[in-house]
């Protein structure tokens, strides 16, 4: 079984945060994400989306008061075969 993990990140200016980024290095997959995200790749199992704080907040429970920053999602990939 693969797995896949999808860090969410809100930031206040999405394609600002990704020119930031890209100078540092980090690859972008363009599969994943509109104007109100994109996925920043760290490894073959890990991405960072980016997400624009109001769709990150429309995201969040409304629980009162939020000590959650960040929000983790985990796919898994059981029907992928590995490569032979």
């Amino acid at each position: 079984m693969n797995s896949k993990v999808f860090l969410n990140l809100p930031v206040d200016d999405v394609n600002r945060s990704k020119l930031f980024f890209e100078k540092l290095g980090f690859e972008f997959n363009k599969d994943f994400g509109n104007e109100n995200s994109v996925c920043m790749v760290l490894n073959e199992s890990t991405s960072v989306m980016l997400t624009s704080r109001a769709i990150f907040e429309e995201m969040i429970p409304k629980s009162g008061y939020y000590s959650i920053s960040a929000l983790v999602f985990f796919y898994e990939f059981s029907n992928i075969r590995e490569p032979s």
